[in-house]
């Protein structure tokens, strides 16, 4: 994919000009895929949005800002959400289905943890770079530093099992599990807090910036992430 951006730019004009950072190919193909029409689409809006910014490079936060213009989630989320409406018209799916509908008769309340709606996200950050982005579901979510966690930073400064997630329909909470270092939000140190969409918490060199899906949906920047792709998007 690096190498027909490349040859895409070359054919433009660009020389030995450098207009992509390293550290934007990565991130071009979690949205992307590699399919070749989408990779022409989020280069384009990216540059456009350098451009905006006076610059002469593209950097994360252009593809960042690009595929919110666009209205993107990650080409996983949407080729699973793709493949989940195909299996449902099968056979086995309409049994699932039906499965599904009885059990929530005879348990209306019951929510699985880690289905439904995306509510929120969690970016992962360090040092002024994204690392990891986690889509939160009704449920429960571990953050700590060994691998048995729902969502691992690998760090001295984290302790094994630091703090979690509850979120649920109306909200998302941070509750600390007596770590050492503490979670700190707005630079105090908290046991517990209501996360509001933009919150930014502290786990010692590492950010989590919470995104409330329902608020940027509510204020028109993002698209229901259940929402068809677009006709050009196909692959």
């Amino acid at each position: 994919m690096r190498a027909y951006i490349q040859h895409r730019l070359e054919v433009a004009g660009s020389a030995d000009r450098e207009i992509f950072a390293a550290e934007t190919f990565a991130e071009i193909f979690r949205y992307t895929g590699g399919v070749p029409r989408l990779v022409n689409t989020l280069c384009d809006t990216a540059m456009i949005a350098a451009y905006s910014n006076d610059r002469d490079h593209v950097t994360l936060a252009d593809i960042h800002s690009a595929s919110e213009e666009l209205r993107w989630v990650d080409f996983a989320t949407r080729t699973a959400s793709m493949r989940g409406k195909i299996e449902a018209k099968t056979p086995a799916g309409i049994a699932a289905t039906a499965a599904a509908a009885a059990a929530a008769a005879v348990a209306p309340n019951i929510t699985l943890e880690g289905t439904g709606p995306i509510l929120g996200r969690v970016l992962v950050s360090t040092e002024g770079r994204t690392v990891r982005e986690l889509p939160l579901h009704v449920g429960r979510v571990i953050v700590g530093r060994t691998n048995d966690n729902d969502l691992q930073i690998d760090s001295r400064f984290v302790s094994r099992h630091h703090c979690q997630l509850i979120v649920s329909a109306q909200a998302c909470v941070i509750e600390d599990l007596n770590s050492t270092n503490g979670i700190y939000v707005k630079s105090k140190r908290v046991r517990r807090q209501h996360l509001n969409d933009g919150d930014v918490v502290v786990i010692g060199k590492h950010e989590l910036i919470y995104m409330d899906e329902r608020a940027r949906i509510g204020r028109g920047h993002f698209a229901d992430a259940h929402a068809e792709p677009r006709p050009d998007e196909d692959a």
